[in-house]
């Protein structure tokens, strides 16, 4: 098993198709670590990452303590994984997908999912089309406090 180790936590990007019952019990007993990171960049490999959290889960690994990477190409298609983590409480992290051959940044669309994600008050608040598409409140809604008059 191949992972990247660093001072606050574990990288697992594509290690957790290896996590078996052994591996997991090691990985739940250490203690010098604050996160086990995963990744989840295709709806694809989302039966792989249940099956690694549901293995350290068993063997007494904390909820917390998993955090998931997730590339944003296209934010329908990141959704799913994000809701998928977030219902394993699992830590999702996007990333918007930036491409280095034509040197674009990523779109409005990814930065807006990305903020919506890792921000976690608004995303443990605010459901993601709510976020995508808010109401607009008038200048008096606004001045009584956000209540309607």
């Amino acid at each position: 098993m191949s992972a990247g180790c660093g001072l606050s936590g574990i990288t697992m990007c594509q290690v957790h198709r290896e996590i078996d019952d052994a591996i997991a019990r090691r990985l739940a007993a250490l203690r010098w670590t604050r996160f086990l990171r995963l990744a989840c960049d295709q709806k694809s490999q989302m039966p792989e990452v249940e099956r690694a959290v549901r293995l350290l889960q068993a063997a007494g690994g904390h909820y917390r303590e998993y955090f998931c990477y997730v590339l944003v190409k296209d934010v329908e298609d990141a959704l799913e994984p994000v809701l998928f983590l977030k219902g394993l409480n699992v830590t999702p992290f996007a990333q918007p997908y930036r491409d280095f051959s034509t040197n674009l940044p990523p779109d409005e669309e990814q930065r807006r999912f990305a903020r919506w994600v890792n921000h976690k008050a608004i995303f443990k608040t605010v459901p993601w089309e709510s976020y995508r598409n808010p109401e607009p409140q008038s200048s008096q809604a606004w001045r009584n406090g956000g209540l309607a008059s």
